[in-house]
């Protein structure tokens, strides 16, 4: 009897270090499905605030900026790409 329980033991020690390990494996696979939908809205947040910059530049400078230069896609393009980026981190910053 003294050897089944050792046996026995012995079974449900490695069934614990069996459920250990997959619990890791489970919250690696969390933390990178998080970090992937963290990314992915980070992503469609940059998206979204380009897309606002860009259609408010050009109502804003419809022929030229403020320094009187003449203004094109490119420079609108250029322009909101700088605006959703610095709108971004400074969102990033306040949260963190």
């Amino acid at each position: 009897m003294g050897y089944e329980g050792r046996s026995n033991n012995d079974n449900i020690l490695r069934a614990m270090e069996g459920a250990s390990a997959k619990g890791v494996e489970v919250h690696k696979k969390k933390e990178e499905h998080k970090e992937i939908k963290e990314n992915h809205n980070k992503e469609a947040l940059w998206k979204e605030l380009y897309t606002s910059e860009f259609n408010r530049l050009r109502r804003e400078y419809p022929v030229k900026n403020d320094l009187g230069e003449d203004v094109d896609d490119e420079w609108y393009k250029e322009t909101a790409s700088v605006y959703a980026d610095s709108i971004l981190k400074l969102k990033e910053r306040m949260q963190g």
